[in-house]
């Protein structure tokens, strides 16, 4: 899946600066952001896993039950 690329924030940090560069240039470049899904796909494939979207995702704020 794709991200969205319409959210624009201005960092406050150094890190955060950095991370906007990054994300500018991969924008730039014209490959696709990866969505939640698409990022835990790439971790586990570089990790040499089997697909394991619920690790990464069970740390994102939003799929945490209340």
């Amino acid at each position: 899946m794709i991200a969205s690329r319409t959210v624009e924030a201005r960092p406050r940090t150094e890190l955060g600066r950095r991370l906007a560069e990054i994300r500018a240039r991969i924008i730039a470049s014209g490959e696709p952001l990866l969505d939640w899904h698409g990022l835990s796909d790439e971790v586990a494939k570089r990790r040499g896993e089997g697909r394991s979207a619920v690790r990464i995702l069970s740390i994102h704020p939003r799929s945490a039950e209340p």
